[in-house]
């Protein structure tokens, strides 16, 4: 089944998306299917900040059940009661008291919830998550990084995992309904509760520009590691994805090519534990999926055979990929 949706046919001025980039710049960046054919999607754009332009419900069919057109970006996920955790952006152009140290402008990374129907029901601001918490110093780490440089992109999520009902006993530092929010900017990864919109838990880890921090089954974690700190035999970069104990960090799994194999995206990225104990793995940048044994032997890969530019040597990346 295919759905297909023209940004620029359903968008309007009625969220804080005002003037749109041409529609050959906007794609959709996720999505996720459900059983009765419905799609929820978030679209994004290149040559634009803030680069999310929305989410939005289409039917089996391709119509638009509901649409929001904030700056919704990466990443979203639903949690049992239904409500939908989507990471949105803002820019901020002038000093905040708060924070007298960051050099606007910069980017607000925050958290927007809906109803499963679609209703807005509240923003917070991951920089106000961590100024509340025990982790407030992660603040004065990003002033002086980002000090001199205009770039602003201060923490860049790009994942949010909410912890389900199930899973919640595995965790001794989070409950149902927290949210696991991946930082690529400073290599790391937090859990905020939505309720009191405050960072509780917090690690900086061995990997780098990191991407989908998902919850495991057996309390671990599972990372996608984009710059693994090694290089392959021909001396290029590498990826791995890494399942780790979240109580002593101590790797309990990892993907990692060997030999002259090649395996990097230097961005996006995923990765999926399935049932079986196998895991799916998007390689974005050479649109390729494939999936992998606990013991890593490759037990089936999918290209995309499309190619585009000159001497066609580009291929349209995969953003993400779920077994369903």
């Amino acid at each position: 089944h295919q759905w297909q949706v023209d940004y620029r046919a359903i968008w309007d001025d009625s969220g804080d998306v005002q003037d749109p980039v041409p529609g050959r710049f906007i794609f959709v960046r996720k999505a996720k299917m459900y059983p009765d054919g419905r799609l929820l999607v978030i679209f994004s754009a290149w040559s634009t900040t803030p680069y999310g332009y929305g989410i939005a419900m289409l039917d089996r069919d391709s119509q638009i059940l509901w649409k929001d057109f904030r700056y919704i970006h990466h990443s979203f996920d639903q949690a049992e009661d239904g409500r939908i955790y989507a990471l949105d952006q803002r820019v901020i152009s002038s000093a905040n008291d708060d924070y007298p140290d960051l050099e606007p402008p910069y980017l607000d990374d925050g958290v927007a919830t809906y109803t499963a129907k679609g209703e807005f029901l509240s923003r917070f601001s991951l920089l106000d998550a961590f100024h509340k918490s025990e982790f407030k110093d992660v603040i004065t780490f990003l002033a002086a990084k980002n000090s001199g440089q205009g770039l602003g992109d201060l923490l860049h999520a790009n994942d949010v995992d909410v912890l389900s009902t199930g899973l919640a006993d595995k965790y001794s530092f989070a409950k149902a309904g927290d949210l696991l929010v991946s930082l690529r900017q400073i290599d790391s990864i937090a859990i905020i509760d939505p309720e009191t919109t405050t960072v509780k838990w917090f690690v900086k880890g061995y990997w780098r520009r990191q991407h989908d921090s998902d919850f495991l089954a057996n309390g671990n974690m599972l990372i996608f590691d984009n710059f693994a700190l090694r290089r392959s035999k021909g001396g290029q970069y590498t990826s791995k994805v890494i399942e780790f104990d979240p109580e002593t960090m101590a790797i309990v799994w990892k993907y990692e090519p060997t030999g002259d194999e090649e395996f990097f995206t230097p961005a996006r990225g995923s990765q999926q534990r399935l049932p079986n104990g196998n895991t799916l793995i998007t390689e974005s940048n050479r649109a390729r999926v494939f999936e992998v044994t606990p013991e890593g032997e490759v037990v089936w890969e999918y290209f995309n055979q499309t190619r585009l530019g000159p001497d066609e040597m580009r291929v349209p990346g995969i953003f993400w990929a779920t077994r369903y």
